[in-house]
């Protein structure tokens, strides 16, 4: 299995697809094939849609291979899954703050200067990240205080009723999908390109699934 941004299913990347379908088929792989996975249909609360690419040696597995279904349900809302760590500090508005962000968030990108250096990617991204009452401007060390007060760096200290709060490592990584308490042991800045370049865990598991029950067919 492979996994890239959706662009590579344009025409502009006809030649990349078609080169490395044809490297694989040489190794003896078969039942090649790309699909979009949308991570908002497998319970992640944001919009982020990658392609995959499946091969297999085992002729048997690639004619049982069955793309994984959509869940059914609608993705979580962003307040809902990031109140308990916008609250954890006692921000007495973290309620109100919940109840603004009913929305699924846009595509986590940023951590590169490609996407935007240090902060959540482009402009169109930053504007819905600002709908959803998230400051896309930086990387917090912290969520709001009683204060509504919160650091990003040493000395750096941003006040949420301004601009709103920033996302933390740990918040981003609900953003995607990691289980809570996920710990990533490197800096802040290398911390937040493994999750922003991650395909998130739940649609990495239903294309592993749809995989091994392939993989398990008769």
């Amino acid at each position: 299995m492979l996994e890239t941004a959706d662009a590579i299913l344009s025409a502009k990347f006809d030649g990349e697809r078609a080169g490395t379908l044809g490297r694989l088929a040489a190794l003896g792989y078969a039942g090649l094939r790309w699909q979009v996975i949308d991570a908002s249909e497998h319970g992640v609360p944001q919009r982020r849609r990658r392609a995959v690419l499946v091969a297999f040696l085992d002729q048997r597995a690639a004619a049982a291979f069955r793309w994984p279904e959509p869940s059914g349900r609608p993705p979580p809302a962003v307040g809902d899954v990031l109140y308990p760590l916008m609250a954890a500090r006692g921000w007495p508005g973290a309620d109100a703050w919940r109840a603004g962000a009913q929305g699924v968030a846009p595509v986590l990108t940023g951590g590169s200067r490609k996407h935007g250096g240090p902060d959540l990617g482009a402009s169109q991204g930053k504007a819905a990240w600002r709908r959803l009452g998230i400051d896309p401007m930086g990387i917090a060390d912290e969520a709001p205080g009683p204060d509504g007060k919160f650091r990003r760096g040493a000395g750096k200290i941003f006040d949420a009723a301004e601009s709103g709060p920033m996302l933390t490592i740990e918040m981003a990584a609900l953003i995607q999908g990691f289980p809570p308490g996920w710990l990533f042991c490197s800096g802040k800045t290398a911390d937040y390109r493994q999750v922003g370049n991650a395909l998130p865990p739940p649609a990495a598991r239903a294309a592993g699934a749809a995989i091994m029950a392939a993989l398990g067919a008769p």
